[in-house]
Order: C-alpha cells, then sequence, then structure tokens
C-alpha cells in the first residue's frame, strides 16, 4: 500500500478541510443518486417519528404526565441520532453512524422500560437507568431490538475484525473522514439497510409507548387495558422484510456473528 504521502502537518489541514468542504460533499451527492428509494424509506419513518413525539409535545385533550413527557425527550434525542447516523452515511462514513444508532437503541429501551414499570422513573431521575441496562427488558417487548444492537456492537466495540475499514485498496490508499468509492458501496448499502431496519423497529416503539394518543396504529393492537398484541400492517411487514434482508446479505458477507 502506498498510503498517504504528507510532507508536513499544513499538509494534513489542507487533506482534512478538503474532506468536510468536497469530499463529503461528492460523497453525499452519489450517495443520494444510488440510494434514493432507501433514503426515502428512511426519511418516511423518521417523519413519522417526529409528528408523533412533536403531536405528544403539543397534546391538549389531556395530560401528559411527567413520565411519557421525559420519554418523549429521551425519543427525541434518539431520533436526531438517527437522522446523524443517516447524514454521516450520506458522507461515506462506515462505522461512525452506528454509535449514533445504538445510542437510539438504547434511547428507545429506557422508553419501553418507563412505559412498562413507572417505578423504574425514580431510577431514571437518580441517574440509575442506563440504556445499555434497559436493553435486555426491551428486547422482550420488541425482540428485533436485540437482534440490531448486537449487530451493531459487534461493530462498534474495536477488534481486529474491523481494522481497515478506512482503507481503499484498488487506489492503494487511506481514506481520512468520509467519502466514498466505488468498491464501498456495499458498506453504504449496509449502513442503510440497518438504519432503515432501526427506524421501522423505533416507530413500532414509539406507537406502544404512545398508543392511546395515536389512531393510526401500524404495529400494534390492544388486546387488554395493559396488553398489546404484535400486528403490523401489511406496508410494514414488507418493508421491515426487506430491510432485514438486506442487512443479511451484508451482514453475511461481512461474517458478522
Amino acid at each position: 500500500m502506498i498510503g498517504l504521502v504528507f510532507n508536513n502537518k499544513n499538509e494534513v489541514e489542507t487533506a482534512i478541510l478538503d474532506n468536510i468542504k468536497n469530499v463529503s460533499v461528492n460523497a453525499t451527492k452519489k450517495v443520494d443518486t444510488e440510494f434514493q428509494k432507501e433514503i426515502s424509506g428512511i426519511v418516511d419513518k423518521l417523519s413519522y417519528v417526529y409528528w408523533i413525539l412533536n403531536f405528544i409535545t403539543n397534546y391538549t385533550d389531556k395530560e401528559i404526565n411527567e413520565i411519557k413527557f421525559d420519554s418523549k425527550m429521551v425519543l427525541w434525542q434518539g431520533t436526531n441520532s438517527m437522522l446523524g447516523a443517516l447524514q454521516l452515511i450520506r458522507m461515506g462514513y462506515f462505522v461512525e453512524p452506528n454509535f449514533l444508532e445504538r445510542h437510539a437503541i438504547e434511547s428507545l429501551s429506557i422508553a419501553l422500560v418507563l412505559f412498562r414499570d413507572y417505578r423504574k422513573y425514580t431510577d431514571f431521575k437518580a441517574g440509575r437507568l442506563s440504556g445499555e441496562k434497559c436493553i435486555g427488558e426491551a428486547k422482550r417487548v420488541i425482540s428485533q431490538i436485540g437482534q440490531i444492537y448486537g449487530v451493531l456492537s459487534d461493530i462498534t466495540h474495536p477488534s481486529s475484525k474491523w481494522l481497515g475499514t478506512y482503507v481503499a485498496e484498488k487506489r492503494r490508499t487511506l481514506i481520512i473522514g468520509g467519502g466514498v468509492v466505488d468498491e464501498h458501496l456495499y458498506r453504504i448499502k449496509f449502513n442503510l439497510a440497518t438504519l432503515g431496519f432501526l427506524s421501522s423497529v423505533y416507530l413500532s416503539g414509539i406507537e406502544l409507548v404512545y398508543y392511546d394518543f395515536i389512531e393510526d396504529h401500524k404495529f400494534w393492537r390492544k388486546k387488554e387495558p395493559n396488553a398489546f398484541e404484535w400486528a403490523p400492517s401489511h406496508e410494514e411487514k414488507r418493508y421491515g422484510k426487506e430491510t432485514a434482508n438486506a442487512m443479511a446479505e451484508v451482514i453475511k458477507e461481512f461474517n458478522i456473528s
């Protein structure tokens, strides 16, 4: 490998600024063109998530209790993290979006735990209820949480398995920051599939937490006052299957356990 050859620090600074101002912009244009359908699907899900959370913020027909409101704040931050992940994916970052996606899953997990047991709110306010510790209980509500959290944890924990994600082998060089080359398009496909799958899971969780405030239910059916049945619409089943299959294809290629 030839690698990057810099004669001094100023040349490195120039390369960083070029990545920020030019390389990332060009990467975004390429990704938007190649993956228009995938991006539109993610934006559709995120739009509905933001709509629900904004609706909760401004709901006036009945009082939103403190737990529901704070859950909304946690979920809003998690949604922002997913939007940030989408931006990084569009700029050609491979590993970095997965950190934000993990944050989103942990945010959803906290909200689900508070939904199931209001007594945990005391621990939340005291800073003793972490998102990571909530994963086990949350995946008992929505099993897909465990699946996607495991995949993202595998990638985000530094290991020899993921060394060299910044290598452009055909160009025999290294990549500073983001950027897309043709040989890395499958990475973009993986990240968009993962984020698409997560956005659907996230929306299903929010629908459950705020079930009584939503008229159009896409994922759940209430059986009893405190009992819900998983009943996704045909559209949501199809989207979930598409994103799960796309993710599985690249997982197999990556040999992710």
